[in-house]
């Protein structure tokens, strides 16, 4: 009976956010022209450019992450670089649905997957936001 509950659950994590997801993409693209894109793709977008900037937009994910890891060391919180580099993509995807709800999320994923403390993740993204607060205002 056990072995049927916790299959049941484990089933129903992955069967609700995917048709959650699948109702949202629908939702989003409901009145899409999918025709015109498509003719915009192959016509008049520079392919090379497109893969140019998809390097550089995973490799800044890659780094914010080894960055997060890095901040937490001096915490003595040692999460794998994996984990922490997966956390930031999870949160830029959990952004899109909610916004702001990512920065959160990722600390809930390293404390899940690595048993980091969610208080000191959540302090360090805190901080992380200060500081480009500041960063910000230097330049304005």
């Amino acid at each position: 009976m056990n072995l049927a509950s916790n299959s049941l659950k484990y089933g129903l994590q992955i069967l609700i956010p995917l048709c959650l997801g699948g109702i949202i993409l629908w939702w989003m693209y409901r009145d899409f022209d999918f025709s015109s894109a498509w003719e915009v793709m192959q016509s008049e977008m520079t392919w090379s450019w497109m893969l140019l900037s998809l390097i550089f937009g995973i490799m800044s994910h890659v780094i914010r992450g080894i960055r997060w890891k890095l901040t937490l060391a001096p915490l003595q919180e040692y999460p794998k670089t994996g984990n922490c580099i997966y956390a930031i993509f999870f949160s830029y995807a959990a952004n899109l649905i909610i916004p702001r709800v990512g920065e959160v999320s990722r600390c809930g994923v390293l404390s899940k997957y690595d048993g980091t403390s969610f208080s000191k993740s959540l302090g360090t993204v805190v901080t992380e936001r200060l500081i480009d607060m500041v960063c910000v205002l230097v330049l304005t």
